[in-house]
Order: C-alpha cells, then sequence, then structure tokens
C-alpha cells in the first residue's frame, strides 16, 4: 500500500494488470490495495487489464509447434534476450531440437517468438475472454482492454489506446526497423486521436539510474507524441518509485520548453526556464491569450493537462 501511494504521488496514473501472469484472486488483492492508495492520496488512478493473448511461453503452450517449425528457425525467447535455432523436430512426439546461440538467464513464465514461422493460432484465447468477461468486466466500466492483434489500422480504429511493445516489436522485425515502425504507429494514433504508450527506462528495473539515451528516449516520445509512457517492472520497489519520479521530471521538464519555447516563436518576449512551475506557466498563457483577444475579464477557462495531480484546471480571467 506504501509503495502504490508513493507510485501516485510520484506521477502514476494508469496501473498495468498483467494477465499472462497470477490468478484473479491476486489480481484483486492488487486493485483492492490500489484504490485504497487512490482513497488515500486523492489522486486518481486509471486500470488497464492487459490480456495474454496468444504470445507462446517457454513450456511452449502452442501444441503445433513441432509441426509449424522449420529446420533452421529461429527461435527467440525473453523478448529476445535468448536466441536459439532449431535443427531437428519429432513431430509425433511433439519435440523440438534446437541450439542456444547465446547465455543469459530465463526467467519463469517467459513468451517465445517464432519470427519465420507462420503460426495458426487465435487472436483472442478462451484464457483472454475469461479475464475479460469474469473478471475485468466486473470490475466496471473505468478499465481498458489490451489484446493482442496483427492489424495495425484495425486496432487504432476500434480501440481507445495503443500499446507500442517495443520487446514485441523487437522480436517481429530487424532491430534497425522499431524506431520507424514507432513512429508510424504514434502518428496514426494521434490522427485519430488515440492514446499511445511506449515501453521505457528499461535500464532501471535493476538500476536507480537509467542510461542517458534512455532519458532522451523518453523525451523524443513526448516529441513523437505518444502521449502515455509505460514503464517496465524493476525488481526492487525503491527502483520502480525512482522510475516513476524519473519519467515525470522528464515528461514535465520537456513540456515546460515546448510551451515556453512555442510562446518565445509566438512573441519574442518568453525565455524557457526550466524551473518554470505549472502556476507560472498557466499565467503566461493567459497573458499570452489576452493579448491575442482570445478572452476577455469574466471569461471561465479550462487548462487540461497531461501531469500531475490535476488533469483539469477550471479559473476565471481576472
Amino acid at each position: 500500500m506504501e509503495t502504490i501511494e508513493k507510485l501516485l504521488r510520484g506521477g502514476m496514473n494508469v496501473a498495468r494488470f498483467n494477465f499472462s501472469h497470477g490468478t484473479h484472486a491476486y489480481h484483486q488483492e492488487t486493485l483492492d490495495n490500489l484504490r485504497a492508495a487512490v482513497r488515500n492520496t486523492g489522486i486518481l488512478c486509471a486500470v488497464m487489464l492487459d490480456t495474454k493473448g496468444n504470445e507462446q511461453m517457454i513450456s511452449m503452450s502452442y501444441k503445433k509447434l513441432a509441426e509449424d517449425l522449420k529446420p533452421q528457425s529461429t527461435i527467440l525467447c525473453s523478448d529476445g534476450t535468448i536466441s536459439s535455432r532449431s535443427w531437428g523436430t519429432q513431430k509425433a512426439l511433439g519435440l523440438v531440437r534446437c541450439r542456444c546461440e547465446n547465455t543469459a538467464v530465463l526467467g519463469e513464465c517467459k513468451n517465445a517468438n517464432l519470427p519465420e514461422s507462420l503460426l495458426i493460432s487465435p487472436t483472442l484465447t478462451d484464457k483472454d475472454r475469461i479475464d475479460i468477461l469474469e473478471w475485468g468486466v466486473q470490475q466496471g466500466r473505468h478499465y481498458r482492454v489490451v489484446v493482442w492483434v496483427a492489424n495495425l489500422d484495425e486496432i487504432i480504429a476500434n480501440s481507445d489506446a495503443f500499446m507500442v511493445a517495443r520487446g514485441d516489436l523487437g522480436m517481429e522485425i530487424p532491430i534497425e526497423k522499431i524506431f520507424l515502425a514507432q513512429k508510424v504507429m504514434i502518428k496514426k494514433c494521434n490522427m485519430r486521436g488515440s492514446q499511445t504508450a511506449t515501453q521505457m527506462l528499461e535500464s532501471m528495473i535493476k538500476s536507480p539510474r537509467p542510461t542517458r539515451a534512455e532519458a532522451t528516449d523518453v523525451a523524443n516520445a513526448v516529441i513523437d507524441g505518444a502521449r502515455l509512457r509505460h514503464l517496465r517492472v524493476a525488481k526492487r520497489p525503491g527502483y520502480l518509485c525512482l522510475a516513476v519520479e524519473t519519467m515525470a521530471k522528464i515528461c514535465i521538464e520537456r513540456r515546460i520548453h515546448w510551451i515556453t519555447a512555442k510562446f518565445s516563436e509566438k512573441s519574442g518576449s518568453v525565455v524557457s526556464q526550466a524551473s518554470s512551475s505549472d502556476e507560472e506557466i498557466l499565467e503566461l498563457a493567459l497573458k499570452q491569450a489576452k493579448a491575442k483577444g482570445l478572452c476577455k475579464l469574466g471569461d471561465s477557462i479550462v487548462m487540461v493537462q497531461h501531469c500531475g495531480n490535476s488533469a483539469i484546471t477550471i479559473l476565471t480571467v481576472n
């Protein structure tokens, strides 16, 4: 409970429930703790139900693996951390023989990907239906369901939010093409008004500080228009809180510079200051709006922001 409250105060405003792991009872306990933390802090937090989908696990839950896998095919495990190559199958026994090409630690319930093979598997599994109908729907309407699908335009057209899962992308397409795929996805989502999330700060799973490249990565995602930033789960609660705070600081810093730079560009009288507060930015915005005749004394103004504890601020021009 204490950790969740720290995460909320640090800037977390969406909690992802990963149904690739855990039972309904486990997720319910976590949700109850989150709701209690929201009441204690007064900070709102949405909940995202992330279905398992048809991702295959290391235990090879895909029953036709030996039939569909071709000789010399690549097998990627745990988001590509481990790479293997198949060199023989025994279809009658359902066995696959492969050679591991690198050394790495393999945890429990990790995914597997076959980028060179065509798998015949349903997008929405029986487990997904149970998770959605018997757990997610029962919790109320303030939830989003993430389902793994192949058609990009189709999912964007039928969803409110979209996650750019770069770990999965790295196993489906060449690594040098990921940056372009991410930008295309974010642009298409923004054109339709969908929220976009992407994974960030991978090194903070084990480290209290991100790399400089990761910090820049967060800022670039904001610049590209990704409205949500998704953190990987840290192995230590303290690092997780630091990761949330670090990401929030980067996003706020980028927003401050973007807003002040825009006003400076138009008026030539505003200097970008990294220390600007929300109140200073709002005062600056009102000053510019009144100068351009966009509002007058007595008008009500609604300020919508993407970070901080309050999403909407209503005030009167004086």
